[in-house]
C-alpha cells in the first residue's frame, strides 16, 4: 500500500512544527501497517485557513489522485478538520478521493473511508469543526464592539487620521517583555485633514471627482498609502461620515462564497449600524457636509438609467459590453484601457479609461472618438485584412506546418492511445472478474458501463491514427483556408454578441496611438490577432491548444494598422483649465 500524507496548520499565530508533528504521525501509522510512503506525494498547507479548498496543498493532493496510473493507494491525515473546517467540503473532498478509487484515513478519529460509516462520521465532525468558525466569528465581532465602546480603532486605517498605541493599564508585558496593548486611539493627522477639507471644498463650490484627481496629484498630495489618487478614494472620502465626527461599525458584513476563500460584502440597514458620536475627531462641518451631499445627490439625479445595461461592473468588457471592441482596445502611451468614457447612450465615445479617471498625470492622452465611427473602421479594416490573399497565405503556412507536425507525430500519438486502451480492457476485465467472485453486479454496473466508454473512445483514436487522411488537404488547403475566412469575416458583420466572440476566439488585440499629423490629431489602431487559433484549423491539430479560453498575447502572430479618420474632437480632448 502506497500512501500519500496532507498536512496544515492555521495561521501565523500556531507552531510551524505543528507540520512536521501531523507528518510524524501519519508516518508512523503507515510504519506500524508495512505501508509505504510516497515521499514525492507528502502535501502540505503552511498559515492557510481551512475555511476553503483554495489552497495549493490540497488542490495538488487532488488533482494528483487524479492522474493515471496513481502514485498513491491512500491519504493519511491527522484530523478531518485538516482537511476543511467546512462540512459540504470535507465531505466533498472524501467522496472525490473516493471516486478516484483513493482511501482516506483520519488518525487520530479513527476515520476510514473504506468505511460505510465514513461519510456520516465525516459530516457529524464537519458540523463540529463549522461551529468552531461561526463561534469564532462571533467572538471576533463581540471583541470588536467591545474595543469601538472603548473608543479604540477597529478596523483599517482611514486617510486624515492616524492610530496611536495604547498600553495595558495594568502593566502587562508580552513574552518579550515588550508592554501590552489595550489598543490603538484614533486621532486627526493634520496634513492629511488639510487635504480632506480641500477635497470637499473643491467639490461643493463644483469641481467634479475627476477634476479634484488631477488637482491632488498636480500638488504632490498622496493617498493614504503613499500612492496617487484615483477617482474611486476622492468619491469615497466625499462619502466617509467618519469626516463629521461619527464614527460607524457594522455597515457592512461580509459571507464567504461556498468552496473559495472570496468574501462577499452586503450592506446592512442603517438600524443595525453602531455609530459613536467623536467630536474630537470631526474634520468637516456639517455645513460644508451637507453641500457636498446635496450635490452628490443632485449629480446621482442628472444620471442615466442604467438598468438592464450589459456590462457590470468587474466583468470582462470583450464579453459584455455592448460596445464592439471594448475590451479589446489599449492606450499604446499608458498600456490602460481604452473604452467609452463619455457621451453615454447617446453619443458614445471611447478614451483612455486611465486618463480620464485619474488625470493627465496618470496619463496625457485625452483624445477621444465616437464609437461608431471607430467600430466602423475597424471593422470593415478587419473584414478587409481577412480576405486578402497575404492573410491566405499566411493561414496557410500556419496550417501546414502544424499538420505535420501532427503527421510526424503521429506513430507515437498512436503508441499511446494503444497502450491506454489495453489498460481500458485490462480495467474492465477487473471488474467482471469481481462480479464473477460474487460481488453484487449492481454496485460494478456503472463502473463498467464508464470503462467500455473508455474503451469505445480509445478504438475510435486508434482507428484514426492509424489510417489518417488528413495529408490529402495539403492539396486543397489555400481555397480550404480562403473559404473559411471568407465565412469568418461574413460572421463578423452579424449581431454585437456574435461578433465579439469570434473577436475573443481570435484573441484580437487593437493598441491606440495618438498621431498629431495634420490639422487635427487622430487614432492609429494597430490590430494583432491570433488567426491560427480559428475553430476550423484547430480541429486539425490535435497537438494545438484548446482555445475555448482566449491564447496568450505572445501568440499574436498576424496584425495590420488602420487609421481611424479624425472627427469631432470630444470634450476630454479641449484643455481643462485649472
Amino acid at each position: 500500500m502506497r500512501a500519500a500524507i496532507y498536512a496544515r496548520f492555521s495561521s501565523d499565530m500556531q507552531r510551524a512544527t505543528s507540520i512536521d508533528d501531523q507528518v510524524n504521525v501519519a508516518r508512523a501509522f503507515a510504519a506500524g501497517r508495512d505501508w509505504a510512503i510516497a515521499e514525492d506525494h507528502v502535501y502540505v498547507d503552511a498559515a492557510v485557513s481551512g475555511s476553503s479548498l483554495e489552497r495549493p496543498g490540497i488542490q495538488a493532493l487532488l488533482a494528483a489522485a487524479g492522474r493515471r496510473p496513481r502514485a498513491f493507494d491512500a491519504v493519511l491525515v491527522d484530523d478531518s478538520s485538516r482537511v476543511s473546517r467546512d462540512l459540504a467540503d470535507a465531505v466533498r473532498v472524501m467522496q472525490q478521493l473516493r471516486f478516484f478509487g483513493v482511501r482516506v484515513i483520519y488518525i487520530s478519529q479513527g476515520i476510514d473511508s473504506a468505511n460505510e460509516q465514513a461519510e456520516t462520521l465525516v459530516a457529524v465532525h464537519g458540523m463540529v469543526d463549522g461551529l468552531f468558525l461561526r463561534e469564532m466569528a462571533a467572538k471576533i465581532k463581540r471583541g470588536l464592539a467591545g474595543q469601538l465602546e472603548r473608543g479604540f480603532a477597529t478596523g483599517g486605517r482611514t486617510y486624515g487620521y492616524r492610530t496611536v498605541p495604547v498600553a495595558d493599564p495594568t502593566g502587562k508585558t508580552d513574552v518579550n517583555g515588550y508592554p501590552v496593548l489595550a489598543g490603538k486611539r484614533v486621532e486627526i493627522a493634520p496634513d492629511e485633514a488639510r487635504t480632506v477639507v480641500q477635497i470637499f471644498e473643491w467639490y461643493a463650490s463644483g469641481l467634479g471627482s475627476g477634476r479634484i484627481v488631477e488637482r491632488l496629484n498636480r500638488n504632490g498630495h498622496r493617498g493614504a498609502r503613499g500612492t496617487r489618487w484615483k477617482e474611486g478614494a476622492v468619491k469615497r472620502v466625499l462619502a466617509n461620515e467618519k469626516y463629521r465626527g461619527q464614527l460607524i461599525w457594522g455597515q457592512k458584513t461580509f459571507d464567504r462564497r461556498p468552496g473559495t476563500r472570496q468574501l462577499v460584502a452586503r450592506t446592512l440597514p442603517r438600524s443595525q449600524w453602531r455609530t459613536q458620536e467623536r467630536p474630537e475627531l470631526r474634520i468637516v462641518s456639517d455645513e460644508l457636509w451637507q453641500q457636498v451631499q446635496e450635490r452628490r445627490a443632485s449629480v446621482r439625479r442628472t444620471l442615466p438609467d442604467r438598468t438592464g445595461r450589459t456590462l457590470m461592473r468587474g466583468r470582462d468588457a470583450a464579453l459584455y459590453s455592448r460596445h464592439l471592441f471594448s475590451g479589446f482596445m489599449t492606450c499604446a502611451t499608458c498600456r490602460g484601457a481604452i473604452v467609452v468614457v463619455t457621451g453615454g447612450h447617446g453619443s458614445p465615445r471611447y478614451g483612455c479609461l486611465r486618463s480620464w479617471r485619474n488625470g493627465v498625470d496618470a496619463c496625457p492622452n485625452r483624445l477621444t472618438i465616437r464609437a461608431k465611427v471607430a467600430d466602423a473602421q475597424l471593422l470593415a479594416g478587419l473584414q478587409a485584412e481577412l480576405s486578402a490573399p497575404a492573410t491566405v497565405r499566411y493561414v496557410s503556412d500556419a496550417l501546414a506546418t502544424a499538420l505535420n507536425q501532427r503527421i510526424d507525430e503521429r506513430p507515437r500519438l498512436l503508441a499511446d492511445a494503444r497502450a491506454e486502451r489495453e489498460q481500458a480492457r485490462q480495467r474492465v476485465q477487473r471488474l467482471v472478474d469481481a462480479i464473477e467472485q460474487g460481488v453484487a453486479p449492481s454496485t460494478l454496473a456503472a463502473a463498467i458501463n464508464e470503462r467500455q466508454a473508455d474503451v469505445a473512445r480509445l478504438d475510435a483514436a486508434v482507428n484514426e491514427l492509424a489510417d489518417d487522411p488528413r495529408h490529402h488537404r495539403l492539396a486543397v488547403m489555400p481555397t480550404w483556408v480562403g473559404q473559411q475566412l471568407a465565412d469568418l469575416s461574413t460572421l463578423l458583420g452579424e449581431t454585437p454578441e456574435r461578433t465579439k466572440t469570434e473577436l475573443r476566439r481570435l484573441n484580437l488585440g487593437v493598441s491606440m496611438a495618438v498621431v498629431h499629423e495634420g490639422a487635427r490629431p487622430f487614432y492609429r489602431a494597430t490590430v494583432e490577432a491570433a488567426l491560427p487559433c480559428l475553430a476550423g484549423i484547430r480541429d486539425l491539430s490535435a497537438t494545438a491548444v484548446d482555445r475555448s479560453d482566449p491564447p496568450a498575447a505572445g501568440s499574436r502572430t498576424w496584425g495590420f494598422e488602420v487609421d481611424l479618420p479624425p472627427n469631432q474632437l470630444g470634450p476630454g480632448w479641449r484643455r481643462r483649465v485649472g
